[in-house]
């Protein structure tokens, strides 16, 4: 397992380029068999290198991270949280959406620092969504007056 969660780790030294992408994919593939791991600690690096090598606003890493939203270890749930809310953002408007949803469950979660985690990856999400939303009025604004 430590080499696992070593292994893990190295793959999320920086955001994959397009040269990269066989060792992305390749890391993507490793940290989503390893979301079912026994280890904590495997589970919660796994979750890390997936929100790290998938490209933003893959649904698929969104709903494969989300599933570990109600893992039983505290830590896992934390790092799901943040995996969810960091993925979700370039997404299509469902998958923000759904991420949305499932962040706002965890603020009634039984451990504090998963609904702190939680509250914070929710700001983190709307303040994408707002600045989005700032960008594509703005976009609006400047075509009429072409």
């Amino acid at each position: 397992r430590d080499v696992a969660v070593s292994a893990l780790a190295a793959s999320t030294s920086s955001r994959p380029e397009e040269e990269d992408r066989e060792s992305a994919d390749a890391a993507m593939a490793a940290a989503l068999k390893s979301l079912e791991d026994l280890s904590v600690d495997v589970r919660r690096v796994a979750l890390r290198t997936l929100a790290h090598v998938a490209a933003p606003g893959n649904a698929a890493a969104v709903q494969s991270a989300a599933r570990l939203l109600t893992d039983r270890a505290w830590p896992v749930r934390w790092a799901a949280i943040d995996a969810v809310a960091w993925l979700a953002q370039g997404g299509s408007p469902s998958t923000v959406r759904v991420a949305v949803e499932v962040l706002a469950v965890r603020l009634e979660d039984v451990d504090w620092p998963v609904r702190m985690a939680a509250a914070i990856g929710l700001n983190n999400l709307l303040q994408f969504l707002a600045a989005i939303s700032d960008e594509i009025k703005s976009d609006g604004s400047d075509s009429k007056l072409q």
